[in-house]
């Protein structure tokens, strides 16, 4: 992944408040945060991009809803932590401190890209709020998007099933999502693309200004693609090689 020069991480703790995040500035437009000790050892990615004219912040996969091993840890919300945290690598600012309304994409509907953190009970026994995954910004000021590919698929009847929480016994986010078409521009310049392989609801999102393209789970850095009983090869085979013809790759 192509990375700008002067990036800085900003660590998980601020002069007041230890969050469940850590940040790095990834291009001018672009941050990549991450769940530094998630409960899952999943080490989600969030990459959080402001849109031209700074008319929105957009916001690819909400991680596993701030899920961590550390007890110290006050901020776990992903929406809290973009709105009222300075962050070093963003001029001490919070990334979303003048209330821009949200873009939310999530690159396919697996547990650690769209949770809650708990179910409902165990968080209101320990008086926290429980909205704090993906259903945080199910409100009139954020659009949910998602691929278009397979309805069925990310259904409200399928998706505890198949975004692998029923398996884990753990709350499944409730949200109303907008489903969108292959190459649906988001702003200009900026497309969502269906990706479908090791999901059939994967996508990508593709900045042709920035020349970065976001690729959820359908590659990764380091380890082998995982493949669940809906995934296939044959698909991914196919949209890996179309994928290979962009610039940057930024995998999730």
């Amino acid at each position: 992944m192509r990375r700008d020069t002067n990036t800085k991480t900003t660590a998980a703790t601020t002069p007041n408040r230890k969050t469940a995040f850590q940040t790095e500035r990834l291009t001018e437009n672009t941050f990549l945060i991450t769940e530094v000790d998630d409960i899952y050892d999943e080490r989600p990615q969030i990459f959080v991009k402001r849109l031209a004219n700074n008319c929105k912040l957009l916001v690819i996969d909400t991680g596993c809803g701030g899920a961590t091993n550390d007890p110290d840890v006050q901020i776990t919300g992903l929406r809290e932590y973009l709105e009222t945290v300075p962050l070093e690598c963003n001029a001490n600012e919070p990334l979303n401190a003048s209330e821009l309304g949200y873009i939310v994409v999530a690159t396919h509907c697996h547990y650690d890209h769209i949770r809650t953190r708990a179910s409902f009970v165990a968080l209101a026994a320990a008086n926290i709020p429980n909205v704090v995954g993906i259903e945080q910004f199910a409100d009139a000021n954020a659009r949910i998007l998602v691929s278009a590919h397979s309805p069925y698929f990310i259904s409200p009847a399928n998706l505890p099933k198949h975004s692998l929480c029923a398996d884990m016994g753990i709350h499944t986010p409730k949200y109303t999502p907008i489903l969108v078409p292959h190459r649906h521009e988001i702003a200009p310049d900026v497309f969502i693309l269906h990706t479908p392989g090791h999901t059939p609801d994967e996508l990508a999102v593709y900045d042709a200004t920035e020349k970065m393209l976001y690729v959820g789970d359908t590659l990764y850095e380091e380890d082998t693609i995982i493949f669940p009983n809906e995934g296939s090869i044959v698909d991914w085979t196919r949209c890996s090689n179309q994928l290979g013809a962009q610039d940057t790759l930024a995998a999730g």
